[in-house]
């Protein structure tokens, strides 16, 4: 059977050398024989990848059916199953194309053996849009959604994306002889929320603006200066108070048989004229940071107000501003 090809091949190399001025020269024609012939010597010692080799270069000159019939039966015995299976079906078209009896007889039987033998993966893909979908990596034509498509033993990756869809992927392995069929499965991807912006003038007022305590602070520092002072005078009637009760004890006591009321008296009037100075104190220091600050227009609903109590051996300031 491989002689046949080579015969073929040979004839046809010098056939076709005749017919068209553009076909390769003698010269180049006999460097593609010699390096056929080199090639059926690597068949016969099975080095199939030589011999491929040397006849992918030899068809770079010409290519026969014979040649694409070795090339088949190389990739076969390297298990390039699919490759084989295109280059068989090659040569048997080039063969009846060329009445080429003897190479469409060697090719029949490997042919049928090798479709037989070649695994195939059928892709559904439901309908959507924008669809793609690629196997091991490569792109599949939508007209092949479907078919059964020759595939090489082993493991193969599906791959598909559509618009709105997640994008989808699975891995089918198959051997020699079996037919299997993966099914692209879309699941709608999670829509993105947009807004469309506002125009200035309709947006929400997320911040409004604070009042201006300028004025208040203001009107605190003279609620506070006028506190200072009276707290000042409270504390100086208390130590004049104090002053009294003292002049009265030092009269009093030396008649009396005990003289501790008199001394709380006059105890609890200076406790009060000491307090009254030290909140005056305080109360003066605010004014100072008070009227420190700058000055800015009061809101029109602001308050402020300030009050001094004054409660059984305690003082007490009380305001707002």
């Amino acid at each position: 059977m491989r002689r046949l090809g080579a015969i073929a091949c040979v004839v046809t190399f010098v056939a076709s050398a005749r017919v068209a001025s553009a076909d390769p020269s003698p010269s180049e024609l006999q460097a593609a024989r010699d390096l056929f012939s080199k090639a059926e010597a690597d068949e016969d010692a099975a080095r199939w990848s030589d011999a491929l080799d040397k006849l992918k270069r030899a068809a770079s000159v010409k290519s026969t059916p014979g040649i694409r019939f070795h090339i088949a039966l190389c990739e076969e015995k390297l298990g390039m199953l699919v490759a084989a299976l295109g280059d068989y079906a090659a040569a048997d078209q080039a063969a009846r194309d060329a009445n080429n009896k003897d190479v469409i007889d060697a090719v029949a039987e490997p042919l049928k053996a090798l479709r037989i033998r070649v695994p195939t993966l059928t892709i559904e893909v439901p309908a959507a849009q924008d669809v793609e979908v690629e196997l091991d990596g490569k792109p599949i034509a939508q007209g092949l959604f479907g078919l059964a498509i020759p595939v090489e033993p082993g493991v193969h990756r599906v791959a598909a994306r559509a618009a709105g869809k997640r994008p989808f992927s699975t891995q089918v392995q198959l051997h020699e002889r079996e037919a299997e069929t993966a099914t692209v499965k879309w699941i709608d991807a999670p829509a993105i929320a947009t807004t469309e912006p506002q125009p200035r003038g309709d947006l929400p007022n997320e911040n409004p603006p604070v009042a201006s305590s300028g004025g208040g602070v203001k009107t605190g520092a003279i609620i506070a200066s006028i506190s200072a002072a009276a707290l000042l005078g409270f504390g100086i009637g208390a130590y004049v108070a104090a002053d009294g009760a003292e002049s009265n004890l030092q009269q009093q006591c030396p008649m009396l048989v005990d003289c501790s009321s008199l001394k709380t008296t006059v105890r609890a009037w200076d406790t009060t004229a000491l307090v009254g100075w030290i909140a005056s104190a305080g109360v003066a220091t605010l004014a100072i940071v008070l009227w420190a600050q700058p000055s800015h227009r009061a809101p029109s609903n602001a308050n402020a107000n300030a009050r001094v109590e004054l409660g059984p051996g305690a003082l007490f300031f009380v305001g707002s501003f």
